[in-house]
């Protein structure tokens, strides 16, 4: 079930989906404002709550397949995470547009962001940036990434990167059509938290961008995700468990290192050749 808020005038073009649970009131007061100030219209999407749930309850997920890729199983405030972006992307999809913002309930507008992201839409629509699934607006990236585009003027600019090793927070993400249905034709069954399938996804295919200066940032609320921590048990063999850790965020850094390579071999290709 959605809910339709906020109606004003437009400052971008795409629509903008707000995750939020129905015992957040105080988080969606909070978004609304800020979104209305903006003029700003926005669908909320009712997130899936699965705090104080047992993880059985959830048909898609699968345990033992989330132990062998995260080296831990999750607590079902994370597997409602994931299926609230899940159930966000697939809203989206069914719009028809070919890019939209999803943002959690905890997002924080940076001065300016919205004619940043007006400059984002622009150079999306001009060809200025292309091949890409998602954009993290929130944190950019730090590790294995390349300069892509700058855009925006004198007034409010920034620089557009192509993040290989993506940025794990999924607080405000912009999803293009072709990168939400892959998403969805491929990584429904949460078997990590949403931010870490969203680096899974793009560290093997480098589709994922990042912005600096970011536009947005997050409230500071206290996580709703980790209400229901208390109900997750610690594993025992800790020591395998950090083992599987290590090797995932090797495996992540790997095939994003080799991403970055064969783009930047591409892009060579392309540059026009001495006579």
């Amino acid at each position: 079930m959605t809910e339709q808020s906020a109606r004003g005038e437009h400052p971008v073009q795409f629509p903008v989906f707000l995750i939020n649970l129905d015992s957040s009131k105080q988080r969606l007061k909070v978004s609304e404002a800020q979104l209305h100030a903006a003029g700003v219209s926005f669908e909320r999407i009712l997130a899936v709550d699965g705090r104080n749930k047992p993880v059985s309850e959830f048909p898609t997920y699968d345990e033992a397949a989330a132990v062998k890729y995260y080296g831990r199983g999750l607590s079902s405030g994370e597997i409602g995470c994931y299926l609230s972006h899940v159930k966000a992307l697939k809203q989206f999809v069914k719009s028809g547009q070919q890019m939209a913002l999803i943002l959690e309930d905890d997002f924080l507008c940076q001065p300016g962001c919205w004619d940043m992201m007006a400059a984002l839409e622009a150079a999306i629509s001009d060809g200025k940036i292309s091949d890409w699934d998602l954009i993290n607006l929130n944190q950019p990236p730090k590790r294995l990434y390349s300069w892509l585009a700058k855009i925006g003027d004198n007034d409010v600019s920034a620089d557009v990167l192509r993040a290989f090793y993506f940025p794990a927070r999924a607080t405000t993400i912009l999803w293009s059509r072709s990168g939400a249905k892959s998403f969805l034709a491929e990584a429904q069954q949460p078997i990590c938290p949403v931010d870490h399938g969203f680096r899974r996804r793009v560290s093997e295919n480098a589709r994922g961008l990042g912005i600096s200066p970011n536009p947005f940032w997050v409230t500071g609320a206290a996580s709703d995700i980790s209400e229901a921590a208390p109900h997750w048990k610690k594993p025992r063999r800790i020591g395998w468990y950090r083992w599987r850790e290590v090797s995932r965020q090797t495996r992540c850094l790997t095939l994003a290192g080799w991403a970055k390579y064969d783009r930047s071999k591409r892009d060579r290709a392309m540059l026009p050749q001495p006579e």
